[in-house]
């Protein structure tokens, strides 16, 4: 069974957990599974997640599935954070100034992180407390996020805390790929310093990046992070199953004889 984790840490295809859990069956180890979208399908809503599904890569055998990995991003934060502008400048390289509201958008880039080429599947989430009913659907398709603030505005570093505690119960896990990223970084008007942001990131156990989706500074840096993010997370998951594994003989404890 090590044998397997291992390959699947070379090979660093993420769904290949949900494989080799269902070898072991452990019933005390889970994954959130995404949700039936059954019921938008007739209303047209969230095409992007049901689409995306049918094109993950889970074949252990065909190389040429896995020789391209596939990272499901997702960008939250407040309304007015710059989500949409800084997925523009990653995207297409430019910086987009008018404000239109998103719901959600989703986009797809070829891309080479650390040596090792990735497609990127991104989806831009609305901020608006409207649609907040969605963010369940969004937080269970991703593996990674970028949780947004602007330094202008102290309410949207508030929001990234909300954000967090919301993900860890949709995910039943205190360790989820994230990074923390501090926009607008290019206007004067900062309510909210390095020093604070960078402390919240540290509390929260995860990389703080600053950025600015008008000049392009730190944008590819953040979601480069967030890919090492997921591939942590899955190195450290599949050692917490190998070991697990090695262990299940005595219900993951140690025996002592008396």
């Amino acid at each position: 069974m090590w044998g397997l984790a291992k390959k699947s840490i070379e090979a660093g295809c993420w769904e290949k957990i949900l494989q080799i859990r269902a070898v072991l069956q452990w019933n005390r180890l889970t994954l959130v599974k995404p949700p039936s979208l059954e019921s938008e399908a007739g209303s047209g809503a969230l095409p992007f997640l049901m689409a995306s599904d049918s094109s993950v890569h889970t074949s252990i055998g065909d190389a040429d599935r896995c020789r391209t990995k596939m990272y499901k991003l997702v960008v939250m934060g407040s309304c007015c954070v710059g989500k949409s502008a800084l997925t523009m400048q990653l995207i297409q390289n430019r910086f987009v100034a008018e404000y239109d509201p998103t719901i959600e958008d989703s986009y797809r880039q070829q891309t080479v992180v650390d040596g090792e080429p990735c497609q990127l599947d991104i989806l831009d989430t609305t901020g608006a407390e409207e649609y907040a009913y969605l963010q369940d659907q969004f937080m269970r398709w991703g593996e990674g996020f970028l949780c947004v603030y602007a330094v202008d505005d102290v309410h949207s570093l508030e929001n990234v805390y909300d954000l967090r505690n919301h993900l860890q119960r949709i995910k039943d896990t205190s360790h989820v790929p994230m990074v923390m990223v501090a926009n607008k970084t290019d206007q004067d008007n900062w309510r909210v310093d390095s020093t604070l942001g960078l402390e919240v990131a540290k509390s929260f156990g995860v990389p703080f990046v600053e950025t600015s989706a008008k000049t392009g500074k730190g944008v590819e840096q953040a979601f480069h992070e967030l890919v090492r993010e997921i591939r942590r997370s899955c190195k450290e998951e599949l050692k917490y199953l190998a070991d697990a594994e090695h262990h299940k003989g005595c219900g993951f404890k140690r025996c002592t004889i008396q």
